[in-house]
């Protein structure tokens, strides 16, 4: 969506993965900090999620779904928000 909006920044594109195609770019130290924090929160909150039967969503990597005695049960979060 990005290089939509921007196209030069498709240049940035260094590679892809599964058909993502990833844009790169340099970023500050507080960002950074910013991007880590989220992206640690993501993974643990990921890996419990997962840990109790629930799979990630193919379209949205922040939507998780479990059946449960055949009815489905959605978890939506977003960076520290459940």
């Amino acid at each position: 969506m990005i290089c939509d909006i921007r196209p030069e920044y498709e240049k940035l594109i260094k590679f892809t993965t599964n058909g993502k195609r990833w844009l790169v770019g340099k970023v500050t130290k507080a960002i950074y900090g910013t991007l880590l924090g989220a992206r640690l929160f993501y993974d643990k909150l990921r890996g419990f999620l997962e840990s109790l039967g629930y799979e990630a969503n193919n379209y949205d990597e922040c939507t998780f779904n479990k059946m449960i005695n055949g009815k489905q049960c959605t978890i939506q979060f977003h960076v520290d928000d459940l």
